[in-house]
């Protein structure tokens, strides 16, 4: 199989994890970095969507993807990339075929939104069960990865973003209060400003109109 650079039109992006193009680390995690350029072509383990291809025989011996990956652009791909490699071919990236990769619209919710971390996970558990049994390491490396070190973090994220959103709007709510009674108090609530600025307002309005 072969596969090629796929470019965001992000600054820099050539040279952004250029060492580490299109690989499954021995903890289970995936690196793209497709849109790197590598100055030649280099062997890896999986290769984009948007810019791969495969020998017609080895696809027919695979028996085409599979289709256990519900919602897309969430590891069929890479899961066809594992299993030519099982075979014993071999996978390419080359910096020489290039595409635009644009995002296409998604049907459902947002791109990043719980739906699709949870088919993430899902489907990530899915290719690395389905291709190295549920008693690899690998398997048990990501898992202990993503819920303590991910999870944990997120977890702690999440809620520190929420008790400081609870925070700001406890303080944004009592001060509003207390402003709002105060000048309800010592204004009223009338359509008519009153004051020291208001008047010379008005005074010069009308001195204006009047001429």
């Amino acid at each position: 199989g072969v596969g090629g650079r796929a470019l965001n039109r992000q600054p820099g992006e050539e040279t952004r994890g250029v060492e580490e193009i299109g690989r499954l680390k021995p903890n289970g995690e995936l690196t793209g970095n497709f849109a790197a350029d590598p100055g030649g072509v280099i062997e890896v383990d999986h290769i984009i969507g948007c810019n791969m291809s495969f020998r017609r025989k080895v696809l027919a011996e695979l028996g085409g993807l599979r289709e256990d990956y519900p919602a897309t652009e969430l590891r069929e791909e890479t899961d066809i990339c594992l299993r030519v490699r099982k075979l014993g071919y071999r996978l390419l990236f080359t910096p020489y075929a290039v595409v635009d990769h644009i995002g296409a619209p998604q049907a459902r919710g947002q791109r990043f939104d719980l739906r699709y971390a949870y088919f993430g996970q899902r489907n990530h558990l899915v290719l690395l069960v389905g291709n190295y049994g549920p008693l690899a390491p690998i398997v048990w490396r990501y898992l202990g990865r993503s819920l303590v070190v991910h999870g944990g973090v997120e977890f702690v994220r999440r809620v520190a973003a929420a008790i400081a959103r609870l925070c700001v709007l406890v303080a944004g709510t009592a001060t509003g209060l207390a402003a709002g009674l105060w000048l309800a108090i010592t204004r009223g609530t009338g359509p008519v400003r009153h004051g020291r600025e208001a008047e010379e307002l008005r005074e010069k309005m009308g001195r204006n109109a009047g001429g």
